[in-house]
């Protein structure tokens, strides 16, 4: 069995990648992604994900989280740098891993093909997908294991105008009509539900054509995806005010080791030189008794003039 290898044994086996889509991440799926990532096994979970926000079902972040053990990417080729090294990374560990990969698809999502890298740039821009490693070989909780390519976005407009500029999301927004109370999304959040009654939240289309209603629908969907950042903000430390103040401590530690650090060097510079100065004169002192010494049996008293 796998269990009765050798870790040098377990290191000589190629690891089993299994593909799949986000469809995998409905309710039946779900369970046979778990049992995979659970298994011990060197298995490597690629996840082919269109990055649809309106889908239902688990985030492929915290389905990853929910296992034990697993290595986590998710990457995207709009940064191919960072992309490299998570996959290698992740096929590099002993365990099982979950490789998240965005795969913009031009016909299907509506855009021109040669917009393809910009669509996945601007989805790591957004915050739709966020590039982040979760590394359990780190030792620590949550906030040590986590590093972010680019830190984490979590704005509900920018995601909404990410999705603007993809057709597929076409019917959740609209042009507003000439007497609608349009406010501008962010104002809208901030307002209470009394607040809101009668207005209509709206955003800049990213095309150039003026104003765009977002449907309830849509809204909800980013608001969803403006949680999930939340959460992965919080979990690294970006938004944690206890990590924030263990970062201050540990700030002022490296400040007073890196003075304490000068002062001793300058200490051990000074004990050196003196170190140095009185074996230069205990060396003379032996040096000059040991020639008065060898005069003195070579027949050479001291007492002679």
């Amino acid at each position: 069995s796998w269990d009765g290898l050798t870790a040098e044994e377990k290191s000589a086996c190629a690891p089993l990648i299994v593909l799949c889509d986000e469809t995998s991440l409905h309710r039946q799926g779900v369970a046979g992604l778990t049992g995979l990532l659970n298994s011990g096994l060197p298995v490597k979970l690629v996840l082919l994900d269109s990055c649809d926000i309106t889908r239902d079902g688990i985030d492929p972040l915290f389905l990853g989280l929910s296992c034990q053990d697993v290595f986590i990417f998710s990457g995207s080729l709009g940064d191919f740098e960072s992309f490299s090294e998570g996959v290698k990374k992740a096929l590099s560990w002993t365990g099982s891993a979950l490789i998240r990969v965005h795969v913009p698809l031009p016909q299907e999502h509506g855009f021109t093909p040669a917009l393809t890298i910009e669509r996945a740039r601007a989805a790591v821009k957004s915050g739709v997908l966020p590039i982040v490693t979760y590394d359990p070989s780190i030792r620590g909780g949550f906030t040590s294991r986590f590093s972010f390519a680019q830190e984490p976005i979590a704005n509900t407009a920018a995601i909404l105008e990410w999705a603007a500029g993809e057709t597929r999301y076409k019917e959740y927004f609209s042009a507003p009509a000439e007497n609608a109370n349009l406010l501008d999304l962010e104002v809208y959040l901030e307002m209470d539900e009394e607040e809101r009654t009668g207005t209509v939240p709206s955003i800049i289309d990213p095309a150039g054509s003026g104003e765009l209603l977002v449907s309830p629908e849509l809204l909800k969907a980013a608001l969803r995806v403006t949680g999930i950042m939340v959460a992965c903000r919080e979990l690294s430390g970006h938004d944690n005010p206890e990590a924030e103040k263990l970062r201050e401590e540990l700030k002022g530690f490296a400040e007073t080791d890196a003075a304490k650090t000068a002062e001793i060097e300058e200490m051990k510079k000074a004990y050196e030189a003196r170190i140095a100065e009185l074996e230069a004169n205990v060396n003379g002192q032996m040096a000059a008794n040991l020639r008065a010494r060898l005069l003195h049996l070579a027949g050479f008293g001291s007492n002679d003039s």
